[in-house]
């Protein structure tokens, strides 16, 4: 709506309907709530596809696949599967942000509950444990002992029901992860070597078999040795005469 100035200059002052403007207001309001949701539904879903990736790849290959495919670091792809892991769906509170759900989440998880060690949980208690005892300084090491602690307490030993202690996590830990500190190249060459003392124990195996066989065998030639000429013409003919299916015929003949 146009009214005309008071100056003398006759110029034209453009004043916005209150009612027009309102309904732009919320129009906006309402493109920043979907585009937010849109934003976090398509950050989940990333999170989703990224643990599926982590799941198919060896120790040590998740962080290099992200450098070599990935137009994000890390750090990011690390948020995007932590939301996926805090949300149901893709139903998001207004003005939720991924820092608020991941705080929310992480302020539930830090509860103690009895759920159990995830892979994702053991590598970051064992992370925390590698601070404690290799730390570059004495409060580094303590720091990371308080996390660890802290971290520990929101477990719950399954047949106890009590807070898992820093100890008991990182012998959890260890178990999910017996290789967590070991390069795919040690991984590699451990399964290897796995292989091989496998195939050595099924040679072993099969040597014994022949031996049994071999023993077996000189047995039955020492009895063939001292049998009838006789005797061993009707067994041969008998044992040629099963393998051909003979037998049978004359068996059910002479009966």
């Amino acid at each position: 709506m146009s009214l005309p100035d008071k100056d003398a200059s006759n110029a034209v002052v453009v004043v916005e309907d209150p009612t027009y403007l309102a309904r732009e207001v919320n129009y906006a309001h309402q493109q920043v709530v979907e585009h937010g949701k849109s934003m976090l539904a398509y950050a989940a879903k990333a999170g989703r596809y990224l643990l599926s990736v982590k799941g198919t790849l060896k120790h040590g290959e998740f962080k290099p696949w992200i450098a070599k495919n990935c137009a994000f670091p890390y750090r990011t792809a690390a948020r995007y599967m932590q939301l996926a892991k805090s949300v149901v769906g893709d139903t998001f509170d207004l003005g939720a942000t991924i820092d608020s759900i991941l705080d929310t989440h992480a302020n539930r998880r830090n509860a103690p509950t009895p759920a159990s060690i995830s892979r994702d949980d053991a590598e970051y208690g064992l992370k925390l444990h590698a601070l404690v005892e290799r730390g570059a300084t004495e409060g580094e090491r303590d720091v990371a002992r308080r996390k660890l602690e802290a971290f520990a307490k929101g477990f719950r030993d399954p047949q106890s029901g009590q807070a898992y202690t820093a100890e008991a996590l990182v012998e959890k830990a260890q178990d999910i992860l017996p290789d967590w500190q070991k390069s795919s190249e040690q991984i590699e060459l451990d399964r290897y070597n796995a292989e091989g003392q496998a195939a050595k124990a099924e040679a072993a195996t099969l040597r014994a078999q022949l031996e049994v066989i071999q023993s077996r065998i000189a047995q039955l030639r020492t009895d063939c040795k001292s049998m009838p000429r006789e005797a061993l013409e009707e067994a041969y003919i008998g044992l040629v005469l099963e393998r051909e299916g003979f037998a049978k015929i004359l068996k059910q003949r002479a009966a």
